[in-house]
């Protein structure tokens, strides 16, 4: 671990709420000051982080996560600004850019499209930004699809999108901030 130079940091929504659904400011700034101490070390530092449902579920004022999938969509969406909102202003006082990168599984399968990701991700590292990387919940909706018995998501939280991401940057550490077994 101290010897990694480029790391994968994954957060998972439940990591940065609190038990009502709420959104706990303080871990996620504590995530950033994390990020920017890696930084200050020399590390190269991805961010996957999940969090865009329960944001928009909460502006909307909803009082638990919808099962119907286009409100959960719809969800995503009013979320998805709100948390880049969060990190972009939380890392810009410590001195860092965050780049937002929203992904489906087809930038994976396409092989064009996943040469492009490749070379975003790394002109985003050249520079110095910290690529915020999430799953386009709003259209695709693979890891929006619940499972019917037990309400969760057929992928869990995005662990699979950061090992993706990982293996695609060669990067030497993937750390799961999770509560998904």
């Amino acid at each position: 671990m101290a010897e990694a130079s480029r790391v994968v940091l994954k957060v998972g929504t439940r990591v940065l709420t609190q038990s009502d659904g709420r959104l706990a400011l303080t871990r996620l700034y504590a995530l950033v000051e994390a990020i920017a101490e890696l930084r200050e070390r020399g590390r190269e530092v991805l961010l996957v982080s999940s969090g865009a449902v329960g944001l928009g579920r909460d502006a909307l004022g909803l009082s638990s996560t919808p099962a119907e999938l286009a409100t959960r969509q719809a969800c995503a969406a009013v979320g998805q600004s709100r948390l880049m909102e969060l990190y972009s202003d939380g890392l810009d006082r410590l001195g860092l850019v965050a780049a937002q990168v929203l992904l489906t599984e087809d930038d994976f399968d396409n092989r064009d499209r996943y040469l492009n990701l490749g070379q975003t991700l790394h002109a985003l590292l050249k520079h110095g930004a910290i690529p915020v990387i999430n799953e386009n919940d709003a259209i695709s909706t693979v890891e929006l699809a619940m499972r019917a018995h037990r309400g969760r998501s057929v992928f869990g939280d995005n662990e699979r999108l950061s090992a993706l991401v990982a293996s695609e940057l060669e990067c030497d550490l993937l750390v799961l901030l999770t509560d998904v077994d």
